[in-house]
């Protein structure tokens, strides 16, 4: 998991106001080591900006593409924007 998203659920939780619920699944994720976080480095931003320049993608589509590569892993989205990347995207349900 990126950090990007880990940041973004917590963030939607507490809107939410499921500060509890965000406590649990930073228990359940990121502090049990049970799920690696991934991160992009302030010196990997400009190969962010540059694919999402190259594929349209907005600033986190762009995160999440760069750390598949660069991991070799697999995207599952539903997001049909990776469509137009070299690297594509798997489907929830295809998983």
């Amino acid at each position: 998991m990126s950090d990007f998203s880990l940041h973004s659920i917590v963030l939607i939780l507490l809107r939410r106001k499921a500060s509890e619920s965000a406590m649990l699944f930073l228990a359940d994720t990121a502090q049990s080591g049970s799920v690696d976080i991934l991160r992009i480095m302030s010196a990997d931003l400009t190969q962010v900006i540059a694919v999402a320049r190259r594929y349209a993608l907005d600033f986190d589509d762009a995160c999440q593409y760069v750390l598949a590569v660069e991991h070799d892993l697999t995207l599952v989205s539903f997001d049909s924007d990776f469509d137009s990347t070299p690297h594509g995207r798997q489907l929830p349900s295809a998983i």
